[in-house]
């Protein structure tokens, strides 16, 4: 816990770790790409700045409960390192939230399988169980995956125009993928119209 919290200092600004959880839901969908199953991407961030909460929900896929569970065993052993195209390769982006947040949840839910849940708290040490465990399977909409940055460090929110930021790192670090129509993203503060 300590050394990946360590780890997660080497992100400058929220905006760059907010592209990991992207990244990883563009990875999944070209997997599923090349396995056949062919898709339209999309993914939703809603930001809740009073609450100070952030979601990516996707519709790329999603993990069994078993490889949901191993977020925190795999760090360094990730399948995506067989994949020559794909950004991640040590399964540490799961954990970018570390530098900016103390908790994390994600949901998710694979075809053919139940959907589970794993919190992911920075300030609890490696000696207590982090609870991985079925949901009544209603969390999500699609096959998926959806994480909850909660628990905000002060400062991240102090910036204006947090939602314009966001869009223009998303804008400028996945351009080629907007471009070439491989996916959707939509950014909303909560109960507004999406971007």
């Amino acid at each position: 816990n300590e050394l990946i919290n360590q780890i997660s200092g080497t992100y400058k600004d929220f905006y760059r770790a907010a592209m990991e959880y992207i990244d990883n839901s563009i990875d999944s969908a070209s997997i599923l790409e090349t396995q056949g199953k062919f898709m339209q991407p999309r993914i939703d961030i809603e930001v809740d700045t009073n609450k100070r909460i952030i979601s990516f929900t996707d519709n790329c896929g999603g993990m069994t409960p078993e490889e949901l569970c191993e977020l925190l065993s795999s760090v360094g052993r990730s399948r995506k390192k067989t994949v020559p195209w794909a950004n991640g390769q040590f399964g540490f982006g799961v954990h970018a939230f570390r530098a900016f947040a103390k908790e994390a949840v994600f949901v998710s839910r694979k075809e053919g399988s139940k959907e589970a849940e794993i919190k992911i708290d920075r300030t609890v040490d490696e000696r207590k169980d982090v609870s991985c465990y079925e949901t009544s399977g209603k969390e999500l909409k699609d096959f998926g995956t959806r994480v909850t940055i909660l628990r905000f460090d002060p400062h991240v929110f102090k910036k204006g125009g947090f939602l314009t930021l966001l869009a223009a790192e998303i804008e400028h670090h996945f351009d080629d993928v907007l471009r070439a129509k491989k996916g959707r993203i939509f950014i909303s503060e909560k109960g507004k119209k999406p971007y």
